[in-house]
């Protein structure tokens, strides 16, 4: 699903959490799968579209175990859970058009990215 869609990414300057959403257009709005590495863990996380109008729609919500997902293990050793990233998916209400950015956030409130339109 992710490769089949058009890619917008950001790796945010602070979390340093590298996003990418990949979109395609659906007759109920917009099928949005997600790529994310970069992040530690334990963490419990929602992707948000953010509509041009301010409205938010929860996109997936999902968990990052503690070895994190897209972690370089820096050892040389064969990839550990962890060492790849996240990939999931799910959809928003909003036409493509009318998103203005997805955000990647904890769920109880931090910012990890934004992906902006």
């Amino acid at each position: 699903m992710y490769e089949e869609g058009d890619k917008i990414g950001a790796v945010d300057p602070v979390t340093k959490v590298d996003a990418t959403v990949s979109l395609q257009n659906k007759p109920w709005g917009t099928h949005v799968a997600l790529r994310l590495g970069n992040v530690k863990g334990p963490l419990t996380c929602d992707l948000v579209a953010v509509g041009r109008n301010g409205q938010e729609q929860t996109v997936t919500t999902w968990a990052v175990p503690a070895s994190g997902y897209g972690m370089d293990k820096g050892d040389g050793s064969p990839a550990k859970w962890g060492a790849e990233p996240l990939y999931t998916h799910g959809g928003a209400a909003f036409e493509r058009a009318d998103i203005a950015r997805f955000e990647v956030r904890t769920l109880d409130g931090k910012h990890l990215a934004t992906v902006r339109m």
